[in-house]
């Protein structure tokens, strides 16, 4: 368990590294503790961990009396200065660059204040008997940090929470349990794992675990008893046996949980009400039974973050074949990953190619009609379904809706299609669909999605899955390409090249903070620019060319971004002594000015957006031109021979963040 992490700061003077602002707190809920905040407006002590340990002592989790721990916003409440205020008759004086920011405490300053302003960051409330409780868990959210030192005030500083309370269940691998009939036919039994969950507060409640196994024409439920489980990861499995007892979960023992916490459900397969069904829905659902109290006397209801489930599928096959008899592959049309598609907030719809190919393991015996399965993408609706016959062939697909008399369970899950050929389907055929965006946040992450081929008795192929995910952070999507096509020859003085015309349209870069984008907080982030030396065919290589960028435009043309009123350089100390920082515009001028870069492979920054100097920027998709770029060929640089020369730029887009425990 760590205690320490600079989080807030204290501005007189001076460049603060963005770092400082930005920090991710991800404790473990319970090893290190939940947590939690009641206002927005008390003050944070700022005491030295030696002083703070008694107080902390009493928040650390409590396994001998099913206390969980909590964290409360003192954990990380750090203030640090770039200035030496401790002899209180001189002015400051500022911190050696080779000590670094100093950390200050209340003892050694009265006027020394922090608090955490946010509303958000407060998830604790007293109820009308006078008990602390728990409203909602804290993932997600932030601790923003204001405060004074002697009356000036610090720098904000934002804790970014992430802190998930919720149990955790993993049906995913796998997601489809493939049964024979001959398997589960009395007296044969079949055991296969399905899945494990976890409840990170597990060693201060109680859980229980239900299932339920369906088709459109029978449901089957099981549930355990309550039980304590430790907050490690368990198994669940399931038996399945057409002579097993029809799920019921007013009965005992068909969601048995053994000594070692391992759980195991019991299924008729088939169920009697449906012998024929072929394709069934399975779930399990975790839920704590519970209410989880901490070593700070607040309590945690079972009604906040204390429900998980998943799903799976089961495929009960007759035995002739036991085997697939197509190859499905489907991709995505848009995106240069057919598997994955990023998510950056702007999409409308996805467009999916699918193939099937006949493996020949059904030659002799390939269906005319089949049913497609397509997974339902929650945020999305599936449309333009188009089915493609093979040559010479004709096909209609036909969407099928659940019957009156019929459960939803599969259709919950899936749009299904008859497809009907005019003869066995023993060539190959292709599809097409596409998933329209109603609602982009809702569309899980990183979640295989596979496509399903059926006849009435088995499960004739699966295809790979298409996932979905976010971009991490901030990303970089374009460079400036600085071609100065040809040129005169330089003089013994050397000379100085403008970027031509034609050239502008690729001097941009673009850089994409996509949490900003999907209303996460926005990061802070320096781009840097490396270049080699420039080389020629028969030439020596030259590192002693620049590149002079001039200002940065939000257009190719111009103009560049002018210099704030008054403005003067804001790490000049003589101008700007503590007590009197440099305006925040004269910061982000600053900022944005990109140094000259030297083709000997040294980096230099090019732009800077600090979120302590401009927290409102709008980076989601931040692009800059430089109108202005020159070529420096300098004094006395010998020879230059009539070719042409190259050199590399790498650019690096780095952020400050890092994370706490």
């Amino acid at each position: 368990m760590k205690t320490t992490g600079a989080v807030t700061h204290c501005i007189p003077t001076g460049k603060i590294t963005p770092g400082f602002s930005r920090r991710t707190a991800t404790p473990d809920p319970g090893r290190d503790g939940i947590l939690v905040n009641n206002s927005a407006s008390e003050e944070v002590p700022i005491y030295p961990i030696g002083d703070l340990k008694g107080f902390m002592d009493d928040l650390l989790p409590k396994p001998n009396e099913k206390k969980a721990g909590v964290i409360a916003p003192s954990r990380y409440a750090n203030v640090f200065t770039y200035y030496d205020y401790d002899n209180p008759s001189s002015a400051p004086v500022p911190v050696s660059d080779e000590a670094g920011p100093k950390q200050i405490y209340v003892d050694q300053h009265s006027g020394l204040a922090v608090k955490v302003t946010n509303p958000k960051g407060v998830n604790v409330q007293t109820n009308s008997q006078g008990k602390d409780v728990m409203t909602r868990p804290l993932d997600g959210e932030v601790w923003h940090y204001e405060g004074t030192l002697n009356g000036l005030p610090l720098a904000d500083a934002t804790v970014q929470l992430r802190q998930p309370l919720t149990p955790t269940i993993d049906l995913s691998t796998p997601r489809y349990i493939w049964l024979n009939r001959s398997e589960v036919k009395a007296p044969q039994k079949r055991d296969t794992n399905v899945g494990t969950w976890r409840d990170p507060l597990g060693d201060y409640t109680e859980n229980k675990l239900t299932g339920q196994i369906s088709s459109t024409l029978a449901q089957q439920d099981v549930v355990s008893s309550s039980f304590n489980a430790p907050g490690t990861t368990h198994s669940i499995a399931a038996n399945w046996a057409d002579d097993n007892p029809q799920g019921d979960p007013n009965k005992p023992g068909q969601f048995s949980v053994d000594k070692d916490k391992k759980a195991k459900m019991y299924y008729q397969m088939p169920p009697q009400k449906a012998p024929k069904s072929t394709f069934f829905r399975g779930k399990v659902k975790v839920q704590r039974t519970q209410a989880i109290e901490t070593s700070a006397d607040i309590t945690i209801p079972t009604t906040v973050a204390g429900t998980a489930e998943d799903y799976y599928f089961v495929l009960l096959n007759n035995d002739t074949p036991d085997e697939m008899w197509y190859t499905m592959k489907k991709s995505f049309v848009e995106t240069g990953d057919p598997t994955i598609h990023f998510m950056d907030g702007k999409e409308t719809k996805f467009s999916i190619a699918a193939t099937v190919d006949p493996n020949g393991k059904g030659v002799g015996k390939y269906p005319q009609n089949l049913m497609l399965y397509i997974p339902k993408v929650k945020g999305t609706k599936s449309t333009n379904v188009r089915v493609a016959a093979p040559t010479g062939m004709t096909v209609k697909a036909v969407p099928v809706t659940v019957q009156p008399n019929q459960l939803s369970a599969i259709t919950d899950y899936f749009d299904t299609y008859q497809l009907t050929f005019n003869r066995a389907v023993d060539k190959p055929f292709s599809y097409t669909y596409e998933y329209e965006v109603t609602k982009a946040t809702d569309i899980p992450r990183d979640e295989p999605f596979q496509d399903m081929l059926m006849s009435d008795t088995q499960a004739l192929a699966i295809s790979n899955g298409l996932t979905f995910d976010d971009l991490k952070a901030v990303n970089l999507h374009h460079v400036p390409n600085l071609d100065f096509k040809k040129q005169p020859a330089p003089g013994s003085n050397g000379a100085i090249y403008a970027l031509p015309a034609e050239s502008l349209e690729e001097s941009y870069f673009q850089v994409r903070d996509n949490d900003q984008s999907i209303g996460k907080t926005p990061h802070s982030w320096t781009l840097t620019a490396a270049m080699s030396p420039f080389v020629a065919i028969g030439a020596q290589d030259r590192n002693d060319f620049r590149i002079h960028w001039g200002g940065p435009s939000v257009t190719k043309t111009g103009p560049v971004e002018g210099k704030p009123d008054g403005y003067h350089n804001p790490t000049d100390r003589t101008v700007f002594p503590a007590g009197n920082p440099a305006p925040n515009d004269f910061w982000n001028y600053y900022n944005h000015q990109a140094a000259y870069v030297t083709a000997n492979d040294t980096p230099t920054v090019c732009y800077t957006l600090d979120r302590l100097t401009e927290p409102d920027a709008q980076a989601a998709d931040l692009i800059r031109y430089y109108p202005e770029a020159k070529l420096q060929v300098p004094t006395g640089t010998g020879v230059v021979q009539d070719t042409q020369y190259k050199a590399t730029i790498t650019y690096t887009l780095t952020t400050p963040d890092s994370t706490l425990n």
